[in-house]
């Protein structure tokens, strides 16, 4: 198994078939099956709600296939010692689908270390057909894997080390109270939330950051430069989100040009939260992630920034004049996303007045 390819572009389109519970008769009537709950999968899906043969299949080809590679980008934003630190932990992947995450977590790990032990794995899903699929997933690619199926988060077992509770797609389900509840009794060592890239998801996302906060038993790591309030709490216009740039199987991509869908640059909301330890609370990652996908405008660059200023995360923006970009820095510059970290070395030429030429509050 080429694992790097896996978790960088996912699997293959005849990969997909081997894993689907159903055939399609021709690309029509999957393309079909896809549009027709597409918008109830990134707004209004509910976990009790089972899913038959044909929509989990369809599942598969869709939504599977192109989110494998979301979470190798994510993991890239973090720093190296806590993304190895994630890979020691035992891994509970909730709302696990047909094991999505759970495949893209160990093709991680086995595509930078094929010899590292893999810890165990716990899967929380209801759907009977979403299971089957995992079944079939799991035997194709992890056969070895240690994992077990639990229908909620209260019903896992007691974990003797280190463990990461991963929401892939499924807080958007839940009852942020109640699952705030749950992770204050099981305390997990990690939170890695990866949700949609939409206004409704990041309304709860920011609810649970808030009580996590206010738990005082986790802290930030990404994407907020401090454990502090979010200053979006106050702008109700803007929403916290990040973007990828992702590559596939070209099968899977020329399904995605049929439904005239773009899956190659993908918005996503990725947080993670540690559990505080007793003995330190870490301060700060970075100086600062871009809030929105750098601008080019006419003879400048433009980006904003989420920073830690004076111990409080502000919003702020910022405008280079391309006069003092080289080719190569000003290409460089434009290709920034929102949710890269702000890094000042990819201007080293660049004298601190230059680099900050104007400031100031993000507009609304």
């Amino acid at each position: 198994m080429d694992w790097l390819r896996l978790a960088t572009m996912g699997p293959t389109w005849e990969e997909c078939k081997k894993i689907a519970l159903i055939p399609f008769k021709n690309d029509d009537e999957l393309i079909g099956e896809i549009l027709k709950w597409q918008d109830c999968y990134n707004h209004t899906r509910k976990l009790t709600e089972d899913y038959s043969s044909k929509e989990v299949s369809a599942y598969i080809f869709y939504f599977f296939s192109t989110h494998l590679g979301r979470l190798k980008t994510c993991l890239a934003r973090l720093p190296l010692e806590i993304q190895e630190d994630l890979f020691k932990t035992e891994f509970v992947d909730v709302g696990a689908g047909p094991a999505t995450y759970t495949l893209a977590w160990y093709a991680n790990i086995i595509s930078r270390n094929p010899t590292q032990q893999l810890q165990k794995s716990y899967l929380i899903e209801q759907s009977m057909n979403m299971r089957k699929a995992a079944d079939l997933v799991l035997d194709y690619y992890l056969r070895d894997l240690d994992c077990r199926y639990y229908n909620n988060i209260m019903s896992l077992p007691e974990m003797g080390g280190t463990s990461t509770y991963f929401f892939g797609h499924s807080l958007n389900e839940m009852n942020v109270e109640i699952v705030i509840s749950e992770i204050l009794q099981k305390n997990p060592t990690y939170l890695f939330f990866l949700e949609p890239g939409t206004k409704q998801s990041f309304a709860k996302m920011l609810s649970m950051r808030t009580l996590l906060l206010a738990s005082n038993q986790y802290q930030v790591i990404y994407p907020c430069a401090r454990s502090e309030i979010c200053p979006l709490e106050r702008q109700k216009e803007n929403w916290c989100h990040q973007y990828v740039d992702l590559r596939f199987d070209p099968a899977i991509e020329g399904m995605c040009q049929k439904m005239k869908r773009d899956r190659k640059r993908s918005p996503l909301i990725f947080h993670l939260y540690k559990k505080v330890s007793e003995n330190s609370k870490i301060q700060s990652q970075h100086e600062g992630i871009h809030f929105k996908n750098a601008e080019d405008q006419k003879g400048k660059i433009v980006f904003s920034l989420c920073k830690n200023k004076n111990g409080k995360n502000v919003l702020e923006e910022k405008m280079i004049l391309k006069r003092h970009l080289s080719k190569a820095q000003e290409k460089q510059m434009a290709k920034i996303l929102a949710g890269d970290i702000f890094d000042t070395r990819l201007l080293p030429d660049l004298s601190p007045s230059e680099l900050e030429l104007e400031r100031g509050p993000v507009k609304k």
